[in-house]
């Protein structure tokens, strides 16, 4: 499932026990900021081999933003 590896991926950048991380956790609070965040998003695109619109950067506070922006791309990506 995405959001669990999304997860391990955020643990892994923020040094975090998985299991302190849920869709809930703001980014802020993991200790990751804006920079970071990007940073993060690019890893995404490379992982999953898609494109994040720069609006979307713009909108991601918590993991289930990242979660549910992703699984969103992903289908519109599926169904092209």
């Amino acid at each position: 499932m995405i959001e669990t590896e999304i997860i391990e991926i955020i643990a892994e950048k923020c040094q975090k026990n998985v299991s302190s991380i849920t869709p809930a956790s703001r980014l802020d609070e993991l200790g990751i900021d804006s920079m970071q965040a990007i940073v993060l998003l690019y890893d995404l695109e490379e992982r999953y081999d898609i494109e994040i619109p720069t609006e979307v950067f713009e909108s991601i506070d918590c993991v289930g933003d990242i979660v549910s922006k992703l699984e969103l791309i992903r289908g519109s990506d599926a169904s092209s």
